[in-house]
């Protein structure tokens, strides 16, 4: 392979970045979606076994499937004068084996956990899902540049089982430092031999080189084999019990005597990496499942005048040409990092539309599922429709508003979501189920506003009526209700520590209340018309507004001043969301456009075009490269970040 050449028609090879046993791997500019890409192509001699490439083939499906933040997203599989070939996404940041080489003796307990906690939980989806990885080890798994960890080269490790013999590169079954026993006996892999690789390489992080450093393949075979893994505690005594434990359990020699699961993996590590990490608990007496009376949500109900929308239109064709206008570039270091890296990743320079949903109805809210699988939007038809991120076709449609929905929202555990509108119910509804799980009445005025707490005990429900209802969804039953000023809310957030709910009010005026009394902690006056949107960013520190002044404000919440605002749309801003790291604002206004802003000072970054209508619903999937806006002309557009 060689610079410049067009692999199916659209991948046009720009930079190798590396060669291994299997294949080589370049970086190509995609030019049907104006994306960055990876491709993995097939060695020569390799290509030439049917039964090789057709299972290279079958495991890529496999990996394109896997629809998770923690794992690397394959976009395509092709075949190039004999050379089958997979399209994967271009990952920007350092794998765990430069970290290694950076830190010969060992990283903190703490950074450990806060790199392993991701994997267990990536790795817990995948084992779910009857996929096992097979070659778990540092260089497969990457710290990215924009927050966040990512597997690699899911699929492709189970292709290298076909090999007839263990290479001394370990490309056939695995790399010789990190794999299992069973492995080197030659019998079968299951996902508890990726949790012994797993534990290898957790070893490797915290002691600055894998259990069993060889230095022969011969040695490292026996070490596997028949030698009890060293004591971590000699060379790191500040690694508490519990890890060390976990690590035994890890490293044994017999599958049956390891951890059940991925997941008990991640109990453990995740509570070492801190509060942070931990997803929310879900309440203590959950929403009632379905009663028997309680019905599905229909797919095609005849009756309506809406109809499940057609596929996905390809990004270059609808309504409008897709126009990305960049106004600044982040300054990109060593392994795709940023200035202030882990802790502050920069702004992404644009993004390129990815995929445009067709939806029958003008699009008024959009948000993805906490798992970033789902996606969930609400207009001026009478259902929500829950669609699926990687296939892009709606699965679902919850019906039953007639006035419309104005407002969606998944529980923090992604089991429910929360539809309201102007019939003044709020529904909520079992998201793997696709049934009905109970009505919250009583909304005078319809509902504009829902806001799950983070710990997804309560919901906060806003609407034309002054009064803001809380509800306990345990008991289902109202436990506050503060007052807003005449004219209603048009947006509500909880705080990600859950202590404060931020309201958007129609009087230009922002009202910040105590979540646990509900008492006015204080308002920010700033906005010169309605405030319609708003969004803490993830650390707490700063709120983020828009108006029908043109404007979005970042609001510092220590001194209650605007640190900047926001100028650049040509009318009203609808819709304001953060990225998950903080570092990227985006706004949606009735201008036709998105736009990104740098999440810490305001500074304007990028301006997505395209939509024939008003933009009035922007969200960011939980990775924090994909970007959903949905207008008014009917189209939700999945969006690139790069």
């Amino acid at each position: 392979m060689r610079r410049g050449m067009l692999l199916g028609g659209k991948y046009r090879l720009v930079e190798r970045l590396g060669r291994g046993g299997m294949g080589e791997v370049w970086s190509a500019d995609d030019h049907q979606l104006g994306r960055r890409v990876a491709v993995k192509i097939l060695h020569a001699d390799l290509s030439s076994d049917r039964v090789v490439a057709a299972r290279l083939r079958r495991e890529a499906r496999t990996a394109a499937a896997l629809q998770h933040p923690g794992i690397t997203v394959v976009h395509d599989i092709g075949e190039h004068e004999g050379h089958p070939y997979f399209v994967m996404e271009l990952l920007e940041g350092t794998n765990f084996a430069e970290l290694l080489a950076d830190n010969p003796g060992g990283l903190p307990v703490a950074r450990v956990a806060s790199l392993m906690a991701p994997v267990a939980e990536a790795l817990a989806y995948a084992h779910r899902k009857g996929v096992v990885h097979r070659d778990i080890k540092p260089a497969n798994l990457v710290e990215l540049s924009e927050g966040g960890v990512k597997i690699c080269d899911f699929g492709l490790s189970r292709y290298a089982g076909a090999g007839s013999s263990l290479t001394g590169t370990g490309g056939a079954l695995g790399t010789p430092a990190y794999m299992a026993p069973e492995q080197y006996a030659g019998r079968s892999a299951d996902a508890r031999s990726d949790l012994y690789s797993l534990g290898c390489t957790l070893y490797a992080l915290l002691a600055g080189r894998p259990p069993f450093p060889g230095p022969t393949m011969v040695d490292m075979m026996r070490q596997h084999l028949m030698e009890p893994p060293p004591d971590l505690a000699e060379r790191r005594p500040d690694v508490p019990a519990d890890l060390h434990r976990l690590l035994r359990r890890l490293l044994a020699k017999d599958p049956y005597d390891r951890p059940a699961s991925a997941e008990e993996v991640h109990r453990v590590v995740g509570a070492l990496a801190g509060p942070a990490r931990r997803r929310p608990d879900p309440p203590a007496d959950p929403v009632p499942e379905p009663r028997p009376a309680e019905r599905p949500a229909r797919l095609s109900p005849a009756r309506r005048p809406w109809r499940l929308p057609s596929p996905p239109m390809p990004a270059d064709e609808g309504r409008g040409a897709d126009r990305i206008e960049t106004t600044s570039t982040p300054i990109r270091m060593r392994g795709g990092l940023v200035p202030g890296h882990p802790s502050w990743p920069g702004p992404p320079s644009g993004a390129s539309c990815a995929a445009t949903l067709a939806c029958a109805v003008p699009v008024l809210a959009a948000v993805f599922s906490p798992d970033g699988r789902l996606l969930a939007t609400g207009g001026e038809g009478d259902a929500a429709l829950l669609w699926e991120v990687g296939t892009r076709r709606a699965v679902a449609a919850f019906e039953d508003h007639p006035a419309g929905i104005r407002a969606v929202a998944f529980s923090p555990d992604g089991r429910l979501l929360a539809t309201g509108g102007d019939d003044e119910v709020v529904r909520l509804w079992s998201v793997t189920a696709h049934r009905l799980v109970t009505v919250l009445k009583g909304h005078a005025g319809g509902v504009s506003a829902l806001a799950f707490s983070p710990d997804g005990a309560r919901l906060a429900v806003g609407g034309g009526n002054r009064a803001v209802k809380v509800w306990n969804l345990a008991a289902l039953r109202t436990v506050a209700a503060p007052k807003a000023p005449a004219g209603g809310v048009c947006a509500l957030a909880f705080s990600p520590d859950g202590a404060r709910l931020a309201a958007a009010v129609r009087n230009e005026r922002v009202l910040l209340w105590d979540a646990a009394a509900f008492r006015t902690v204080t308002e920010l006056r700033g906005h010169s018309g309605p405030v319609r949107s708003v969004a803490f960013r993830p650390d707490g520190t700063t709120l983020a507004t828009g108006g029908e002044d043109g404007t979005a404000r970042l609001w510092d919440l220590a001194t209650r001043y605007t640190i900047a605002p926001l100028k650049g749309h040509a009318g009203p801003v609808r819709s304001v969301a953060f990225r998950s790291d903080g570092a990227t604002l985006a706004t949606g206004g009735d201008d036709g456009t998105a736009r990104l802003w740098d999440g810490a000072n305001g500074a304007p970054t990028a301006t997505l075009t395209g939509h024939a209508g008003p933009v009035r619903a922007v969200a960011f999937g939980p990775e924090g490269m994909t970007l959903a806006t949905g207008s008014l002309d009917r189209t939700v557009r999945l969006w690139q970040l790069h």
